[in-house]
């Protein structure tokens, strides 16, 4: 009787090990790289195409600040391009990006120039640093260094439709089993998968180039700690955000 207790007792655990081994293997194969946005508190270096979060960004001499209703757009993103250790695809054909978003009316569902702003520059030649026209931004400019990570997993939304967890999902500590085993960075990235709040975005997790998350060495949140999600389908941009 004792024998049969012990085994008894040993098989949910043997089970649970089995169920969660099958779940990982499949969640393993969804894992991207992504670079991660390293924000310095450091004095700024002053080179023009840095990357960096806000600020004076760079445009073509005759290119006007961009605004929507005649308010002009806070700059939230210059990416260099040649500073990723992973660059997407949709970003692949560029050397310099920069996002432009209203900080005072968030567009959460407008479309592309209505509130929000992706300018993408094929060369670096001509490229000159315009004064931010904003007057009292609330935002803390950083400069921007990159960090590779090679671990990008879905979070539990976007893996369990991307692959059948069911079977896991019966455990009572699926989450928890899940976030300690795969990571899925918050903050602004560029490529991997979208850091989710809420619930799976509208776009694709295919079509998910970049997120801008709240920073607070640069003192800025979308709302309540939000996430701005921004992706590229059909030849144009998508925008959506998220917060607690």
């Amino acid at each position: 009787m004792g024998l049969f207790n012990l085994f008894g007792k040993s098989r949910p655990i043997l089970d649970q090990e089995k169920i969660t081994s099958r779940a990982f293997v499949q969640v393993q194969e969804l894992i991207k790289p992504a670079s991660i946005a390293q924000l310095s508190e450091t004095k700024p270096s002053g080179r023009a195409t840095a990357s960096r979060f806000s600020g004076d960004f760079v445009l073509v001499p005759e290119q006007a600040w961009p605004s929507y209703q005649n308010r002009p757009l806070q700059a939230f993103l210059q990416i260099n391009v040649a500073e990723l250790p992973f660059v997407p695809v949709p970003l692949r054909p560029y050397k310099l990006i920069t996002v432009f978003i209203d900080e005072q009316d968030i567009p959460f569902d407008k479309p592309h120039g209505q509130g929000w702003q992706v300018n993408c520059y094929t060369s670096l030649e001509g490229l000159k640093l315009a004064e931010n026209p904003i007057s009292s931004p609330s935002i803390k400019p950083c400069e921007i260094s990159w960090q590779l990570a090679q671990d990008e997993a879905p979070a539990w939304e976007d893996a369990i439709t991307a692959v059948d967890l069911s079977e896991f999902d019966t455990l009572s500590n699926a989450g928890d089993v899940f976030y300690e085993r795969f990571t899925n960075h918050e903050f602004t990235k560029v490529g991997g998968w979208p850091s989710l709040i809420q619930h799976q975005l509208t776009m694709s997790p295919a079509d998910f180039v970049l997120q801008i998350g709240s920073e607070v060495k640069a003192n800025w949140q979308w709302v309540d700690a939000g996430t701005v999600y921004l992706g590229w389908h059909g030849g144009k941009w998508l925008l959506e955000c998220q917060c607690y």
